[in-house]
């Protein structure tokens, strides 16, 4: 069976089952978690072939709380769901990942105990959380070469180019703003110059675009117009707590299905989840009530993606091409 027919499948089982209930009010979200599986989705986590990867994360993560036990709270089970995957799989976290300062103990105390399992395969990416603590040093400590020494670096995986950037837009910008002439956009401007990957990925915190309650990060407009200009296929953000997936869009965050970045927000990793804030034209699927992880499978050119809920439900599913 092929993938395609196989996530088709889980979606239309999907359909046919009770979804979580729950709002956005703390107790509600987490009195869902006990005794819940994230084994469902097992059977149909794709095999990778030769130039093909599976990528899996999500952000803002680990929201500790002394009245919640460690194994109950939705890091912790997105933690388990990230162990049902074989055990060289590679994570990326979107920023936020450890509350409430991003300081070294709260990597330490509460991080640590669930996503931190992964540490040696993690791609980390830093949020406006981390830079409560100055520099963003909690971060930096904890993840030590993970991280490297700035908020922005890049890798191949198999065939794809994978950014990691900082919609903070730390050392060179202006209040918060990223520049045309910052450090990090004449970085990137020169990186995916050097690179002819036919397909690229784009890992950052604040979106271009969301219907959630912080709604679009218009600070990052000139660093979004250069990834469109230079052909990216796909973002994947966080900072708004729920998962959504948006057309591809150009530079004025209009469809385009031909050249445009598919972007997702998936602020699910184990922060308490949060209600609509706004419409979005371009918004093609979104879902409040449910914590989990983004799994891409990133082929030779075109890719593949499914939203896991902790339960191990297929929630959202789907296939693209590179440009």
């Amino acid at each position: 069976m092929s993938i395609g027919h196989m996530w088709t499948r889980s979606f239309m089982a999907l359909a046919l089952s009770s979804s979580l209930a729950g709002g956005c009010a703390r107790p509600s979200n987490y009195s869902l978690l006990e005794g819940k599986s994230p084994m469902a989705h097992l059977k149909d986590i794709p095999k990778s072939k030769p130039g093909e990867a599976l990528f899996i994360g999500a952000g803002d993560i680990a929201w500790c709380d002394k009245n919640i036990p460690n194994k109950h709270s939705a890091h912790e089970k997105t933690a388990q769901l990230i162990e049902t995957y074989p055990k060289d799989t590679p994570v990326f976290t979107l920023g936020d990942n450890a509350y409430h300062d991003g300081s070294l103990s709260d990597y330490q105390g509460c991080y640590n105990r669930s996503w931190g399992r992964f540490k040696d395969r993690t791609y980390p990416v830093s949020g406006n959380h981390e830079y409560r603590t100055k520099d963003a040093a909690g971060y930096f400590s904890y993840f030590g070469k993970r991280a490297g020494d700035k908020p922005y670096y890049s890798f191949d995986l198999e065939k794809w180019h994978v950014l990691v950037l900082d919609s903070e837009c730390q050392g060179g910008a202006m209040n918060g703003l990223c520049l045309e002439k910052d450090s990090q956009m004449q970085w990137l401007r020169k990186n995916l110059e050097a690179h002819s990957n036919k397909c690229t990925l784009a890992l950052w915190h604040r979106p271009r675009v969301s219907t959630g309650k912080h709604g679009p990060a218009l600070q990052i407009k000139f660093l979004f117009d250069l990834l469109v200009d230079k052909g990216v296929d796909l973002a994947v953000t966080g900072h708004d707590h729920h998962y959504e997936r948006f057309a591809p869009i150009d530079k004025h965050t209009e469809i385009d299905h031909r050249n445009g970045i598919r972007h997702f927000v998936v602020g699910t990793g184990g922060a308490p989840l949060r209600g609509e804030r706004i419409k979005g034209d371009t918004s093609e699927f979104k879902t409040t009530k449910h914590h989990g992880i983004i799994e891409l499978h990133l082929k030779q050119d075109s890719y593949a993606w499914r939203f896991i809920a902790i339960d191990g439900q297929v929630i959202d599913s789907g296939i693209g091409n590179c440009h």
